[in-house]
């Protein structure tokens, strides 16, 4: 069985690895699902156009309409795929640069299930018989329906406000919603080129917003990655508002001020201790997750909770299904507004453990199926007890290894991780790539 999803959806270099072959493949597994509509989506990488084509030439082959929604975010993408009842497909690869793209794909406004993403992979090599029977192409225009549903939550505020399009999905649908919500809007990063998605900007490089806040002296900054399924804030004094943080000041809107019931919100297991203390702190009960928007919903929606995310800006809230950049943006204004504070005020007692998060690139993932590398893992995690956290996993989306470590003792959190490092320098000359 040919091994195709990730984390998130399919990803890979585009031509090289997402090649048109492949693409024509998956357009025609899709028709296996026997849903006659499709509606598909992209981002602003210079590849997308390609493989929206080949796309919809594989779909239209098999006798499916297609209807070509441009370029749209992926929250966007999902809510029309659940108003139309069609497969929506989204060609983004979210925060990855420019020469990655990828595959996102929607049954009825809902991620595919592991069930469903297996038989793609069993199929995607299967033959297919043509006919007479060619479905109909339409150029679409049903974002207004997700621009419906964001007006719900528009309100106007005297603030200056930025917004780090991450010369992404976003660069048109923020524009139409902030400009109803004030008349000082800053728009960074909002002319995309085909490669400058992600380049130094948007929310994985959140120290870009912190220079406008600070030169324009803004009262804050939300800034999107490239398909505007996350949201990363720069408060008015230039301090970073990572996902949790947020979690936790709508935690406090939906439970204390909207009277919210099951004070519970579900994070990833990378998540800070510190965090996870804080929100225990206000009462509220942390439930974690693997790593994944998708992981994360599937615990709300098992225990009932209605708030969730990851500390990369994927947060859940009740008004989504997913994460969703610009209506979380939306969300804390109004919560902001509602509790009269600033993100300042509700940030200065979160206290975070010290933590270390990198990724390593060096050593192929099989180094992590090693003898001694599982035992030392092991045998820190058990160290570490409650006071501390260990993640070590292959990447999802990129060729690269992510290590997360957080103790609330920073000699003790050092002393460890070289003792990781050392470890995966002993065995890594059978890894190298």
């Amino acid at each position: 069985m040919t091994h195709l999803f990730g984390t998130d959806g399919i990803r890979g270099i585009a031509n090289l690895e997402l090649n048109i072959e492949l693409v024509s493949k998956i357009g025609k597994a899709l028709s296996l699902f026997n849903i006659k509509k499709v509606v598909i989506g992209q981002d602003t990488r210079i590849s997308s156009p390609m493989i929206s084509f080949c796309l919809t030439s594989s779909l239209l082959a098999m006798g499916i309409n297609v209807y070509d929604e441009g370029v749209v975010s992926t929250p966007c993408l999902s809510l029309i795929s659940e108003k139309l009842n069609a497969i929506g497909v989204m060609i983004t690869a979210s925060h990855n640069p420019f020469y990655y793209n990828g595959i996102k794909i929607f049954i009825n406004g809902k991620k595919l299930t592991k069930e469903q993403e297996k038989f793609i992979e069993e199929n995607i090599n299967k033959e297919y018989s043509y006919n007479n029977d060619i479905g109909k192409y339409e150029q679409s225009n049903f974002k207004e329906k997700y621009l419906k549903k964001l007006n719900k939550h528009i309100n106007k505020y005297n603030l200056r406000i930025g917004i780090d399009c991450a010369n992404g999905a976003t660069y048109l649908l923020a524009r139409d919603i902030f400009h109803k919500i004030t008349n000082s809007i800053y728009l960074f990063n909002n002319l995309p080129n085909g490669y400058n998605i992600n380049d130094l900007v948007g929310s994985t490089h959140i120290e870009t917003l912190q220079s406008y806040v600070n030169k324009y002296k803004l009262d804050i900054g939300f800034s999107y990655d490239g398909d505007g399924d996350r949201l990363i804030c720069v408060s008015k004094q230039g301090k970073i508002i990572n996902g949790n943080n947020i979690i936790i000041i709508l935690a406090r809107y939906l439970f204390d001020y909207l009277g919210y019931p099951n004070r519970s919100v579900v994070l990833t297991k990378d998540s800070n201790l510190g965090i996870i203390k804080h929100l225990e702190s206000l009462n509220i009960k942390v439930f974690l997750s693997d790593i994944g928007d998708s992981n994360v919903r599937a615990l709300m929606d098992k225990e009932n909770i209605v708030l969730g995310g990851e500390d990369s800006g994927h947060i859940i809230t009740p008004y989504s299904i997913y994460g969703d950049g610009i209506l979380t943006s939306l969300i804390l204004l109004n919560a902001l507004h509602h509790m009269n504070k600033g993100l300042d005020d509700l940030i200065e007692n979160i206290k975070l453990y010290p933590f270390l998060k990198y990724n390593i690139d060096k050593y192929k993932k099989e180094i992590l199926n090693n003898e001694l590398v599982i035992d030392l893992i092991k045998e820190i995690k058990y160290i570490f007890g409650n006071d501390g956290v260990i993640l070590i996993r292959a990447s999802g989306t990129e060729d690269l290894i992510r290590v997360y470590l957080c103790h609330k003792e920073q000699e003790k959190l050092d002393k460890y991780n070289k003792l990781l490092l050392k470890c995966f320098d002993k065995v890594g000359k059978y890894y190298e790539r």
